[in-house]
């Protein structure tokens, strides 16, 4: 799970793949409050914290099936 992250902003991009230089260069950083959110609940997906998992059992309610979360290598 990537906790934090830092998007370098350097170029824009036009439509046909041409790179131009930004006038002011930048890097973003952050920390998603999903991602805050499996930390502090201890959780292995954003999809199990108390901010998701909810609209997906009620999903799952609705739909009249039971939820499995798929079971990659290294996860679950």
């Amino acid at each position: 799970m990537e906790i934090w992250n830092l998007v370098f902003m350097q170029y824009e991009r036009s439509k046909d793949g041409t790179l131009t230089p930004l006038p002011k260069p930048s890097v973003d950083t952050g920390m998603g409050l999903e991602r805050v959110a499996v930390v502090l609940q201890g959780v292995k997906s954003n999809y199990d914290t108390d901010l998701i998992r909810p609209i997906i059992d009620f999903t799952a309610e609705l739909a009249g099936k039971p939820y499995v979360a798929e079971t990659r290598k290294g996860l679950r």
